[in-house]
């Protein structure tokens, strides 16, 4: 049988010989399609239909105010009527939710900011008994300045016009 060289390594009629080097491990993940880079990596509409889940998780909560006391602060019904929750981004891997919301009065923007990071467990403990996921992502909570933003245009068309 004759022997070729491939990639490093030596083909052999039906048998492939995998080389002594570092590269073997690398030509054989990509043989097999175990590596497939970052920018070439398919992310899928999973993870927004689970940030749409959580989402709806967050906001049904917020809207039924059906959140444990928490020493030293007022009550949720202070907050959580002012609270809407815009949008979330997930991680593609799953493990961190960033979820935007906007707040009616902006001088209770970062009292809103406060009360949903206190709430954070409780988020998480809903999300978990309503998902069927292997891991809880992590919650972040931001707010949202796009109808601040979309103020600043109106202005400025308003006032070229």
């Amino acid at each position: 049988m004759t022997q070729q060289t491939f990639l490093g390594g030596s083909v052999c009629g039906s048998c492939y010989h995998e080389p002594s080097t570092e590269w073997g491990s690398a030509f054989r993940m990509i043989r097999l399609k175990l590596f497939v880079p970052a920018k070439k990596r398919a992310i899928g509409k999973r993870p927004d239909r689970i940030a749409t889940h959580i989402r709806e998780c967050v906001s049904m909560a917020l809207r039924r105010d059906e959140f444990p006391a928490l020493p030293g602060r007022l009550g949720p019904g202070n907050y959580s009527s002012q609270i809407t929750i815009t949008y979330a981004k997930l991680s593609p891997d799953l493990r961190h939710a960033t979820i935007y919301f906007s707040v009616l009065d902006d001088a209770t923007r970062i009292e809103s900011l406060d009360f949903l990071k206190a709430q954070e467990p409780y988020f998480k403990k809903l999300i978990a008994n309503r998902m069927k996921l292997r891991f809880i992502p992590s919650l972040s909570f931001e707010i949202d300045d796009t109808l601040d933003k979309s103020r600043k245009i109106d202005e400025l068309l308003k006032g070229d016009v």
